[in-house]
């Protein structure tokens, strides 16, 4: 299986880029990570539109898109775990989508195979793919049994 992640925001800060690789060099899936600058537009929906393109782009050949939300279904790590044991069977590529500090477009989401929200908290908008990450690196944990998940 092939995991494809296209995000808005670039990891700037070495320590947050170190963590990012630090789960994504250890999952037993191949991983490619696109970044691409915030765009400058002071229109919110031409910026998500310019955004789309791109995350599109990066993610037309997935089977199963995954697009970070807000208002998106939360999972457990375990529940989040058999989602990714389930596509790992029947699912080449696999695409997570994480949009701008403005979100994503009507267009994405009615694309998504599932709209994934890690809580109700605001989060940092670069963190978001750290904790892509590891979670990632937890359902590889979970799938094989191993002690890092201790749910």
């Amino acid at each position: 299986m092939k995991i494809s992640i296209a995000a808005i925001g670039i990891l700037k800060e070495k320590s947050l880029e170190r963590l990012f690789t630090k789960y994504i060099s250890s999952l037993p899936w191949k991983v490619s990570l696109h970044e691409k600058k915030p765009f400058i537009n002071k229109n919110k929906s031409i910026r998500i539109s310019q955004e789309e393109i791109f995350l599109f782009e990066k993610l037309k050949n997935c089977e199963a898109l995954i697009v970070l939300d807000e208002d998106g279904e939360q999972f457990t790590s375990k529940e989040f775990s058999e989602k990714i044991c389930n596509w790992e069977k029947d699912i080449e590529n696999i695409g997570f989508a994480i949009g701008g500090p403005d979100g994503v477009s009507k267009a994405l989401k009615e694309k998504a195979t599932v709209l994934l929200s890690f809580g109700d908290m605001t989060w940092p908008h670069l963190l978001a793919r750290i904790m892509l990450a590891e979670q990632l690196y937890r359902s590889s944990a979970i799938i094989t049994n191993h002690p890092y998940h201790r749910g």
